[in-house]
């Protein structure tokens, strides 16, 4: 983005650690934005009240409290967005043996289906304007999968793929969707409370670190910039060479 942006921006899950970061950047640099939550009230209001963000409470996945809480952005935006980014996301860590059908659906459906159902509300709005930014977060596990892992490795997949399928829907319509997907980021606490996997994750990085969730940020910014407006159906890693 340029130094300074009058772009309305929808952020899902803003109180995650790559969300924070993500709320923050976009609110610095001018732009007017709105960003999702679920449980982390106490983090979203301090978010809100440190960028002037606006938090919205939304359970995204159910496609009722989505369709709520866009209605809510529509009121903020005066029914217009600009920059959406699906930044959803919930991480699991069981044998496909013994995940279950129950947390099988809960995995996939935050993951996967609360995209589609986060988009579905926006896309007439932009389709109408004849333009929009729509930057997808999926994973590196989506690309190279994960052992232990396959309910959010499949979900991120697919996420893969309904970035290149979307580009190719969406183009004519003058929208752009791209997927940024990360490696092991820090903070993430899933990977914070396990000091072991944290050093095998960095052991098995080319440049022996985690990433930070502000470098994920600034990819956002960067994808969402109207200099790019001819990178579109792109997949971008942020892994540390973790995928080469």
């Amino acid at each position: 983005m340029a130094k300074k942006s009058n772009k309305k921006v929808l952020i899902t899950n803003g109180s995650g650690a790559i969300g924070e970061e993500a709320v923050k950047a976009f609110a610095s640099r001018g732009a007017q934005v709105a960003f999702f939550y679920n449980d982390m009230q106490k983090e979203a209001f301090a978010l809100s009240n440190r960028t002037g963000a606006l938090a919205v409470r939304c359970d995204v996945s159910n496609p009722a409290s989505v369709k709520s809480a866009m209605e809510t952005c529509k009121q903020f935006y005066h029914g217009e967005l600009d920059v959406l980014v699906c930044n959803a996301g919930l991480p699991d860590y069981n044998l496909v043996t013994q995940i279950g059908s129950e947390r099988w659906n809960e995995v996939i459906n935050v993951n996967l289906n609360s995209v589609y159902y986060t988009i579905n509300e926006i896309l007439p709005q932009m389709i109408e304007a004849k333009q929009g930014n729509i930057i997808i977060v999926s994973s590196m596990w989506g690309q190279v999968g994960a052992s232990s892992e396959v309910a959010f490795s499949t979900a991120k997949a697919g996420l893969i793929g309904m970035t290149k399928a979307l580009a190719k829907e969406l183009g004519p319509s003058g929208i752009r969707v791209n997927c940024i997907a990360p490696g092991n980021i820090k903070d993430d606490t899933a990977i914070d409370a396990d000091e072991e996997l944290t050093r095998a994750y960095i052991k098995g990085t080319p440049l022996m670190r985690l990433g930070d969730a502000s470098e994920v940020a600034a990819l956002m910014e960067f994808l969402a910039s109207d200099r790019l407006g001819f990178i579109t159906g792109q997949i971008i890693g942020v892994n540390g060479g973790s995928v080469v």
